[in-house]
């Protein structure tokens, strides 16, 4: 697990951080960006587009896509795609410190990851069973993480063909719904800063094909 102090900022504590009026488009595109790491690692529309329908709804930007071409003193586009990625510049967090008042610490590439792969699985049994099974059986696992947050977390280590040893925390939703994926995969990046997060499940299928 990383030290606290190289976890980024939450999106909801940037929001927080000004008063409703002053919460322009731009605060909450740079505020999503940062949220996301983009900083490091270069974020969607779409990425951008789920943090903020996530807490803002109907209140979101109406075309984050114009927003951020309009933004090119902040943010930057690294990979035409499709989809285009977008780079948070270090002026885009000058720019959110100055508005939001906040230290917004940012994080070394190196220091960026805690975990090689996050795995979110929508019930315990069968997806995560059926997980554990295939990493090496439920003696290869063990808990970890912070007793504060509601979901259980497991550790084990991957050894690729190569011989480079991964490092993989699974965990299963409390609840089937894309509401409880999002907590569960929310908690899962802040706690162990995984490079991959997949999702594993049977979406809704049945041995039957029904």
């Amino acid at each position: 697990m990383l030290h606290e102090a190289v976890l980024p900022i939450s999106f909801s504590t940037i929001l927080s951080a000004v008063k409703p009026r002053d919460r322009s488009d731009q605060y909450v595109i740079l505020a999503a960006l940062h949220s996301l790491n983009a900083e490091l690692l270069p974020a969607t529309v779409k990425q951008i587009s789920q943090v903020l329908r996530l807490h803002l709804g109907a209140k979101m930007p109406s075309n984050v896509s114009a927003s951020l071409r309009k933004y090119s003193s902040y943010v930057e586009p690294v990979d035409p795609g499709p989809p285009m990625r977008w780079l948070l510049k270090p002026e885009g967090i000058g720019r959110l410190r100055s508005l939001s008042d906040l230290a917004l610490p940012t994080v070394e590439p190196e220091a960026a990851f805690g975990t090689d792969i996050g795995i979110i699985c929508a019930l315990e049994q069968p997806e995560l069973d059926a997980v554990r099974e295939a990493f090496g059986g439920a003696k290869a696992w063990r808990e970890i993480g912070d007793a504060s947050f509601a979901h259980v977390y497991q550790e084990t280590t991957l050894t690729t063909n190569s011989g480079k040893k991964l490092r993989v925390v699974a965990t299963a939703s409390t609840s089937m719904g894309l509401t409880a994926a999002a907590i569960a995969t929310t908690q899962l990046i802040l706690q162990f800063r995984p490079r991959l997060v997949v999702m594993i499940g049977i979406a809704a299928g049945t041995r039957s094909g029904n």
